[in-house]
């Protein structure tokens, strides 16, 4: 599953198909490009009600999250409401440098979003290993059943 925002744009969701020679059935959810902003709080909710009904098992955050200030607060806000869920991943995009990557990791640290900028980190599901990739990384020799 992908759920993409663009700045003026609604957001897009697609869904795909993946598979692999393991036996765990598990979902991903890649949230990107949101740029939120004063404007962007409706879509937040619908981003929050797209989640609940999706209820993917990973959710991965891949940056250029916020255009403002506003935006950060949406964002804290969004991320409080998913805060108890397991699995939250993120990484930076160029915009959220622009804006300021201590904020943006702050915040999504504080909503216990796992910052895996410049690391990778694996994750159990079941009987799977799952090796998630943070910016600049290739996959490590380590033995994973899927890298994403």
């Amino acid at each position: 599953m992908q759920l993409e925002i663009g700045y003026n744009f609604p957001f897009e969701i697609r869904k795909e198909k993946l598979s692999y020679n393991g036996k765990d059935n598990f979902s991903i959810l890649f949230l990107s490009d949101l740029h939120l902003n004063y404007f962007t709080k409706p879509k937040t909710n619908a981003i929050f009600q797209n989640i609940e009904e999706l209820n993917p098992t990973i959710i991965l955050f891949g940056g250029d999250y916020v255009d403002s200030y506003q935006g950060l607060i949406q964002l804290d806000s969004l991320l409080k409401k998913i805060s108890q869920r397991q699995n939250l991943f993120a990484i930076a995009g160029n915009h959220d440098y622009y804006f300021g990557i201590e904020k943006i990791k702050a915040t999504m640290e504080a909503n216990h979003v796992v910052w895996i900028e410049k690391q990778s980190f694996d994750l159990c599901i079941n009987e799977t290993t799952i090796r998630i990739l943070g910016n600049s990384q290739k996959n490590e020799e380590k033995q994973s059943d899927v890298s994403i």
